[in-house]
């Protein structure tokens, strides 16, 4: 059986309060601060950023798949709820709390939870406090997201508008390797690939984890691991 625990780079910050989820990266130069808890298989590269604020108000839970990006940041003064296959790109920032000046003497300030849904891509962008995006919500690059996003929207802009709704999902046909495959089937050797059902059945080969590997790179992941020999789904 494959290694389960989190490999994380020595030169991460990780404080008291922070779990990570079975299979996860965590790369160089990574902080990770106050009440955090972060599924499995999560890739988290180098600067990026968990924290800000009063630990006992702000707090991250996320699903499975967190993929954060160089220098993204998520700050926690208030909470935040991240699901499924969430994937912040280079420089995306996550803003529970927004202001400096004397609120007092009327200046802004800003401060309330964020919750994103599964399946959702932000690269680079920003989003402000008291957002809520559902699920299949592609973000188009470098958008301030100050208001709600429904599910299955393309959306985008300073400030974000909806570009296209219920764009996502739809069942498609992949170009692999220069063929056009519409069957949610593919085989290697003796292993079986569901792309709908995200099932695998069958043994464990250099050739099928590299096969895994790169539906990976094309977003299609599994809950599936090495179990002696045999891929198994996840408890």
């Amino acid at each position: 059986m494959k290694i389960r625990e989190p490999q994380i780079h020595p030169t991460a910050q990780l404080g008291p309060d922070v779990e990570i989820g079975d299979w996860s990266v965590i790369h160089a130069n990574v902080i990770i601060q106050g009440k955090v808890k972060i599924g499995r298989e999560a890739w988290i590269n180098p600067y990026a950023e968990i924290g800000g604020g009063r630990r006992e108000l702000g707090s991250l839970q996320t699903g499975d798949f967190l993929h954060m990006g160089k220098y993204s940041f998520i700050n926690i003064a208030d909470r935040v709820t991240l699901g499924h296959e969430v994937g912040l790109g280079m420089w995306t920032a996550l803003y529970t709390h927004g202001g400096y000046l004397d609120e007092a003497r009327g200046f802004p300030n800003q401060r309330g939870p964020i919750t994103i849904g599964n399946e959702v891509w932000l690269p680079k962008a920003i989003v402000l406090p008291n957002v809520t995006i559902g699920n299949h919500v592609v973000i188009a690059a470098e958008s301030l997201v100050n208001k709600d996003i429904p599910s299955g929207c393309l959306a985008g802009g300073i400030p974000t508008h909806i570009i296209e709704r219920e764009k996502y999902p739809i069942r498609t046909i992949l170009d692999w390797n220069g063929a056009l495959v519409d069957d949610r089937f593919l085989g290697i050797g003796d292993t079986e690939f569901d792309l709908l059902a995200k099932r695998i059945e069958g043994p464990v080969t250099e050739e099928t984890e590299r096969f895994k590997d790169s539906l990976r790179r094309r977003g299609i992941r599994f809950r599936y691991y090495d179990k002696g020999g045999i891929y198994a789904p996840w408890d």
